[in-house]
């Protein structure tokens, strides 16, 4: 099959495991934006700060990925039917799932508190 190719494979979980955080984080940044217009309606959000925040975030990710390339090893699960990866460092997952949480959790966050804000 496609993903018994190791690129494919790893492409894929990369792609599977970047897409919602990133959807989450562009939500998160269309309703402080949304916030912003309805708190100060006369003042203009700057572009240039808009785009240094998503650099940033997107450094963010690539560090993810990078670290996901350099130290996991990919294979297909046929019993899961998913690409997994796996390392020998428990503390590396540790620190990869407290990753993971920062990145669902804080735009969540920064989203409720931004409807509070605007209501």
């Amino acid at each position: 099959t496609l993903f018994l190719n190791k690129t494919v494979c790893r492409l894929w979980e990369y792609l599977y495991n970047a897409l919602p955080p990133l959807s989450m984080f562009l939500v998160m940044l269309l309703a402080v934006t949304r916030t912003i217009a309805i708190v100060r309606p006369f003042e203009r959000v700057k572009k240039s700060y808009v785009y240094y925040i998503i650099a940033g975030y997107g450094t963010l990710l690539l560090i993810n990925i990078l670290s996901k390339a350099f130290l996991e090893i990919p294979f297909y699960s046929k019993e899961i039917a998913y690409c997994v990866s796996t390392h020998d460092s428990e503390r590396y997952f540790v620190v990869l799932n407290l990753f993971l949480v920062l990145q669902v959790t804080l735009p969540s966050v920064i989203v409720f508190i931004s409807f509070c804000v605007s209501v």
